[in-house]
């Protein structure tokens, strides 16, 4: 996979109606990838095929919190 997609991360893109938090994933040879997704807004899962091509040009989010924002701008 070009890009390294993990269980727990979030997908965008124009070929997804919402983010999909990926569930998991399964190679079907050739380039090609079989993704259990959830859709963040509605929790509908689905299964998808999609290709290296395909995956590159998605955005990949972690789902995982940084912190790094300013804790200056943090406001009790």
């Amino acid at each position: 996979m070009t890009n390294k997609v993990e269980p727990g991360q979030i997908l965008e893109g124009d070929i997804f109606s919402e983010p999909m938090r990926v569930e998991t994933i399964h190679t079907e040879g050739n380039g090609v990838w079989s993704l259990g997704l959830v859709g963040v807004r509605s929790a509908t899962f689905r299964k998808v095929s999609l290709t290296d091509a395909e995956v590159s040009c998605l955005t990949v989010r972690s789902a995982i919190p940084t912190y790094n924002g300013d804790g200056a701008l943090l406001r009790l």
